[in-house]
């Protein structure tokens, strides 16, 4: 990434006028890494066409799934598990629009750290005010669904994670874990799909620091500033091995891509 469009360390393509060799326009090669400030922009922005094609047009509730701080180490030492923490938010409202008869368009994004960059597994996720409801003559059509219970979704997600997780904790861990009240957020607006797709968007493909965060690199140390609540605080400089740790711990998230779930794409 610190040779993106370098020409001399990358690489580039030369355009001449073949009558005159003389004038010529070079183009540097670059990365194409997602996690690159300036081609990262560029492959988020061609998601979230994708997106936008994909998702039914109408607006969305924007939803946060969290789990008890013991889960987030869990999950840092058990990555392969974290399939089930997508898995069990998804049934979570899956299971609840299904009561209602209907088939509903979800997409969600792993966050593995929040503002103060402790790690921090959660799930962001966009969820159709509505889904597509069948007739008894086979005949789809769209209802409307502009609540969503927050107490069910906690209480739900508690039951259906930890029965997922149950071959993978002790028992100890498990009573705990019941006893605990799980939080999650719905937001109280409702967006529409473009607002709703560059939301989800920044947590599926958006570089993991924005460069406007860096306030100094010496080649070795990386200086940069991150948020706090409402607080700026300046991060110490990070040795090598601290900051691809840290680093690492942004890039799982985008690693992990983002799941799709509409049936009728």
């Amino acid at each position: 990434m610190l040779r993106c469009r370098d020409p001399e360390k990358i690489g580039f393509f030369k355009y001449s006028c073949p009558e005159h060799p003389d004038q010529f326009t070079i183009k540097p090669l670059s990365c194409k890494s997602r996690f690159c400030n300036v081609c990262g922009v560029l492959q988020s922005n061609i998601w979230m066409r994708k997106a936008l094609e994909i998702l039914p047009n109408t607006r969305f509730h924007h939803i946060t799934f969290t789990v008890p701080d013991y889960l987030w180490y869990f999950f840092k030492l058990n990555p392969n598990l974290i399939k089930y923490l997508f898995k069990s938010s998804a049934e979570t409202l899956l299971s609840w629009f299904k009561e209602r008869i209907l088939i509903p368009a979800i997409c969600s994004g792993l966050h593995t750290f929040g503002k103060d960059l402790k790690h921090n597994t959660h799930i962001h996720m966009i969820l159709s005010a509505g889904g597509l409801f069948l007739t008894r003559k086979g005949k789809y059509f769209w209802k409307p669904v502009s609540f969503i219970p927050y107490n069910m979704l906690r209480k739900r997600l508690k039951s259906k994670l930890i029965n997922y997780l149950k071959p993978y904790l002790d028992e100890e861990l498990k009573k705990l874990l019941y006893t605990l009240v799980w939080y999650t957020y719905v937001r109280n607006d409702i967006i529409d799909i473009k607002a709703s797709a560059q939301y989800i968007g920044r947590y599926a493909k958006k570089p993991p620091l924005a460069e406007t965060r860096i306030t100094a690199y010496d080649g070795q140390f990386v200086t940069f500033f991150f948020m706090n609540g409402i607080n700026p605080h300046l991060l110490p400089s990070f040795c090598p091995s601290i900051y691809r740790k840290t680093y690492s711990t942004y890039s799982s998230s985008l690693l992990s891509g983002c799941s799709l779930l509409w049936p009728f794409s």
